[in-house]
């Protein structure tokens, strides 16, 4: 697996991008969790994408999936199961928005393949290649108790002076 920071949007959004290939699943098994990269505590998870470059294809199984998963909120939260057996196309590809996080505390963004139908493991992939987008909202750690500027808020980030 490889990955790149696509772009950083500001103090607090980041996207990356996670190139995988049937090369990255070496499970004996119909499904692999692979680790794409941990989290910090308060993190939210803005948008996904998830497009392949090349179909998947090989051994005795007769589709493929992925999701982008939190390992502390479980598989497919952040997008859930997407066919890489689909045409590759321009307007093929599976898009989700909206804020979501697995937990408050750090976490670990993930993504799971499994194969679909027939007898198939995920090692048995032969070809194929996918890319996943993660856009990022970086979040201070916002654990004090009251709201800014109301009975002090030890540690909250001050953005432009005081509140």
């Amino acid at each position: 697996m490889q990955y790149t920071v696509l772009n950083n949007l500001g103090p607090s959004r980041v996207m990356y991008r996670f190139l995988l290939t049937y090369a990255d699943l070496t499970a004996a098994a119909s499904t692999q969790q692979i680790t794409l990269l941990p989290l910090p505590k308060g993190t939210l998870i803005t948008g996904v994408r998830i497009k392949e470059t090349t179909v998947f294809a090989g051994g005795s199984m007769s589709g493929l999936t992925v999701s982008v998963d939190s390992v502390a909120g479980g598989v497919g939260l952040f997008a859930a199961a997407y066919s890489l057996f689909n045409v590759v196309a321009d307007t093929t590809m599976a898009l989700v928005t909206g804020w979501k996080a697995g937990t408050y505390a750090a976490d670990t963004l993930a993504c799971t393949f499994s194969a679909t139908g027939g007898t198939g493991y995920v090692n048995q992939a032969t070809s194929g290649a996918c890319f996943i987008d993660v856009e990022l909202w970086l979040e201070p750690d916002l654990t004090a108790t009251a709201p800014f500027g109301v009975g002090g808020t030890a540690g909250a980030p001050t953005v432009g002076g005081s509140l």
